[in-house]
């Protein structure tokens, strides 16, 4: 399975969470880069396509990224999948699947944050 896309999780107002890598993006409720990801996901649904700079750089994806997936996570956060295919993420794209991975995901890392630490 070769692919070219990048994942990152952006959580948002939640108990910080360990170090997981790379892929785990954290930030606050009121990080100036938020308004435009809450602007694209305003019904609350996945989406395919092209998106700002502004969107994408929430995630800590770089430059070169033509094409995205973003999916929310209910109360969390958010699934951002990135690629510099311009054609390989597109509007015209079932989300029914990323809907359910998002539910799935969200509750998992909830259940994470409430997990005591061995601090």
């Amino acid at each position: 399975f070769h692919t070219d896309a990048e994942v990152r999780v952006l959580l948002i107002a939640m108990p910080m969470l360990p170090t997981l890598g790379d892929w785990l993006v954290q930030r606050g409720d009121s990080d100036a880069l938020l308004p435009g990801l809450k602007r694209a996901l305003h019904l609350g649904e996945p989406v395919c396509g092209r998106f700002r700079g502004d969107v994408l750089e929430a995630f800590g994806f770089g430059d070169g990224v033509q094409s995205a997936v973003l999916v929310p996570l209910p109360a969390i956060g958010y699934i951002g999948v990135a690629s510099e295919d311009p054609n390989r993420f597109h509007a015209g794209m079932g989300t029914t699947f990323l809907k359910l991975i998002g539910e799935l995901a969200s509750t998992a890392l909830a259940m994470l944050a409430e997990r005591p630490r061995d601090d």
